[in-house]
């Protein structure tokens, strides 16, 4: 099986969310120049599961995580990393993605807060996807107990069972809940 590209991968808003265009009914959407960099990186290391191929690519694909901050590519880059062999996985948390996460869910958490309650906006849309995403990345990586303290990042999903959005607040208490049973005799 071929990998499948980038666009392939992408969610559906991508382009809204990353261009500000919407594409044209039934057309593929098109990332445009600015996505130009992101976009061949990740044409290169996809594997046909549409994760990161190998090990070796890691670096590439965190050196990606580093500088991204378009909602869009984010969600796409979450979706990569589940997708993912539990080895690429690992090696990620043993680098920096987790970092990089963190910070995403801070921003995602800033474009939420901003808005008025019941105000519709984008930023809090795309907040609230980016969340949501975050989350389930986090749920499908192989966490440890050390990792988890080393992190801190349990701390900052157990923040966010505090979340007015009910689904965002019980995808929160599930993922702590099942990091917990780590920590259990």
């Amino acid at each position: 099986a071929t990998a499948p590209t980038v666009m392939e991968l992408a969610p559906a808003d991508v382009d809204v969310a990353m261009c500000g265009t919407a594409p044209a009914a039934g057309a593929a959407p098109s990332l445009g120049a600015a996505y130009g960099d992101v976009r061949a990186t990740l044409d290169r290391i996809l594997s046909p599961s549409g994760g990161v191929a190998d090990e070796r690519h890691v670096p590439s694909f965190e050196a990606v995580f580093a500088n991204e901050g378009r909602a869009g590519v984010r969600l796409t880059l979450l979706l990569v990393l589940q997708r993912s062999s539990d080895a690429v996985k690992a090696r990620c948390i043993a680098g920096r993605t987790l970092k990089y996460i963190e910070s995403w869910v801070g921003d995602a958490l800033q474009a939420v807060q901003a808005v008025r309650p019941g105000a519709v906006a984008p930023g809090a849309r795309d907040g609230s996807q980016l969340l949501r995403a975050s989350l389930a990345c986090l749920g499908s990586l192989p966490m440890d107990l050390g990792t988890l303290r080393r992190t801190g990042i349990g701390r900052v999903v157990g923040n966010l069972r505090k979340q007015p959005d009910a689904d965002i607040a019980e995808q929160a208490k599930a993922l702590v809940e099942n990091w917990r049973q780590l920590a259990a005799p």
